[in-house]
């Protein structure tokens, strides 16, 4: 994707709503993998672009707007899972997908069984086309540490859909 042309320039309503426009699904499917609800990774994305949109004066560059919203609404998702004392059950999800071959799998049903740090880098990866480097850059952790996650997420996706 190419880079915005705003390094040096105001946010404005107008290129504020694009970005918006453009990434909202992925900021959606960012807080499902980690809030495993629809209307709470609703609520998490309107509360994400609201965020944004009060502190966007403290961004430096505008063209780090889509990384930084996407950075935000990761870490309000992860906020409201701590604060509401939420956890994420634990089950054997290999029992209903193993042998299923005759059935058709959607693959983000599958996503959203994974480990929430595994499903935000297979979205981020696979879903949005991101790389590694962005990953790294969005979720504040090594590359290596995003390539780890990639290998496991795409091996426990594997044992899945066996």
């Amino acid at each position: 994707m190419a880079k915005d042309n705003m390094d040096k320039t105001k946010i404005t309503e107008e290129y504020f709503v694009k970005i918006v426009e453009e990434e909202k699904d992925l900021m959606f499917r960012l807080a499902y993998n980690i809030m495993q609800n629809t209307a709470d990774s609703e609520d998490v994305v309107a509360e994400s672009i609201c965020k944004a949109w009060e502190k966007r004066a403290s961004l430096k560059s505008p063209a780090k707007l889509r990384n930084w919203m996407l950075r935000i609404t990761v870490n309000i998702a992860k906020n409201a899972v701590i604060s509401r004392n939420r956890t994420k059950p634990v089950e054997d999800c290999q029992k209903y997908y193993k042998g299923k071959t005759d059935e058709k799998i959607n693959i983000w049903e599958l996503v959203g069984e994974l480990k929430e740090k595994e499903g935000t880098v297979i979205t981020l990866y696979y879903y949005r086309g991101f790389s590694v480097k962005e990953i790294s850059n969005i979720l504040h952790v090594p590359e290596g540490t995003v390539k780890s996650r990639l290998y496991k997420a795409r091996k426990h996706l594997k044992d899945l859909t066996l």
